[in-house]
């Protein structure tokens, strides 16, 4: 992936690195589904799911294995975001930025290489491949920094998506507010890839919320 550095965005920040208040309702409503899924309409998204699914870590060295789906074409954004609820995800902001993350290529569809990486990533990523995920979910393909509002959208998400937190827009804002001091090191508004990988483990992430919902469907 691209490194690109965040420009100018603290020189628009005032000095106290306070978020924007302009943000859309946080834990209004609930992302991720607590019950089983909804069948796929999708043939080929429920084969490419299974193929993932049923791929441990030690095979990913291994993936002429799966060779016959790669001469198909790419899934364009619709079918996409199909696989993703079929995983139990429901959220809108979080499919847009998956598919995003996911079309490597930028040709407007996922191959089925694009689609094993991301996939593999979100089922069995590890902590810090999970962290560096999200970093480039919420801060953008090559990113070097996060900026303070996307650290909030992130932080958002990761509320929405959680069926056990419930909090008033304005706590999420003070929570995320209070998090993003506490991960910016240096000081400097911005959250390069370390210090994000340092705090990961203790906010509301998207990806924590699908793991907890996965472990208790699995229960």
């Amino acid at each position: 992936m691209l490194r690109l550095m965040a420009r100018g965005v603290c020189a628009a920040l005032p000095r106290a690195c306070t978020l924007s208040a302009a943000v859309q309702p946080i834990c209004r409503h609930r992302f991720v589904q607590t019950g089983a899924p909804a069948a796929s309409t999708k043939p080929r998204a429920l084969a490419w799911l299974k193929e993932v699914s049923e791929t441990i870590p030690l095979r990913m060295d291994r993936k002429e294995e799966l060779a016959k789906y790669r001469s198909e074409a790419g899934m364009g954004r619709a079918e996409f975001i199909g696989a993703l609820r079929r995983l139990g995800i429901a959220d809108p902001v979080f499919h847009e930025r998956c598919f995003a993350v996911a079309d490597e290529s930028g040709d407007g569809a996922v191959d089925f290489q694009e689609f094993f990486d991301t996939i593999f990533a979100i089922l069995h990523g590890t902590a810090a491949q999970l962290a560096d995920f999200e970093f480039t979910m919420w801060a953008g393909r090559g990113a070097t920094h996060m900026s303070p509002k996307q650290f909030e959208d992130l932080y958002a998400a990761g509320c929405r998506m959680d069926a056990n937190r419930s909090a008033a827009d304005a706590v999420v804002r003070a929570e995320a507010q209070s998090a993003f001091r506490r991960a910016d090191a240096e000081s400097n508004c911005l959250l390069d890839r370390a210090e994000f990988a340092r705090a990961h483990p203790t906010i509301p992430t998207p990806l924590a919320a699908l793991a907890q919902s996965r472990h208790h469907n699995h229960n």
